[in-house]
């Protein structure tokens, strides 16, 4: 009666361990790396299509203030290929003197905090300045450390430019 209960087992016995259910296979560590790494590099793909998709300048810093990504908007606004920018300092890409001008905003970030504001910026690739609203938040890592900085650019020169627009018609219109 018990024999019939219980499922046949036919595999040989590990060493003080349970015998295995016939047709049992132990996992395969190749197999299922290779499942891990195809569910990482899609993962991977679909951000990099979010990055490049949504309307905004995207670049990740690390603490000596270097590029480690930029999306495509970020690197042709201020000149440069996207797989170019990777790796240059924020001086090297922004200028000397606008490198200087965000230095404690940087530095706020890396010490914790997340830093809003808007900058005036000149793109190199359509010639104009832009008014930017500027986000800055620190990249923590498992433990909590802040390893580097995320910043997201949102071009609202439409809006200052309407604003300003409407602040002359105004000022027009009180003078009359």
């Amino acid at each position: 009666f018990m024999e019939a209960a219980l499922p046949r087992l036919n595999a040989p016995a590990i060493p003080n361990g349970p015998a295995m259910p016939e047709g049992w296979q132990p996992p395969n560590p190749v197999e299922s790396l290779i499942g891990r790494i195809g569910d990482l590099a899609a993962k991977e793909a679909e951000l990099r299509l979010l990055a490049e998709s949504i309307p905004a300048l995207i670049f990740r810093g690390d603490r000596d203030l270097r590029c480690r990504y930029a999306n495509r908007r970020y690197a042709e606004f201020f000149g440069f290929r996207q797989e170019d920018i990777v790796g240059k300092g924020i001086a090297d890409i922004l200028g000397e003197e606008a490198a200087n001008a965000i230095q404690q905003r940087l530095q706020a970030a890396l010490g914790g905090d997340t830093v809003r504001y808007r900058a005036t910026r000149h793109s190199t690739a359509s010639g104009e300045d832009h008014h930017l609203d500027v986000s800055v938040v620190p990249e923590r890592d498992e433990s909590g450390t802040v390893v580097g900085f995320y910043a997201l650019m949102l071009d609202v020169t439409p809006e200052v430019l309407a604003e300003q627009t409407l602040r002359k018609q105004h000022a027009f219109q009180d003078a009359l």
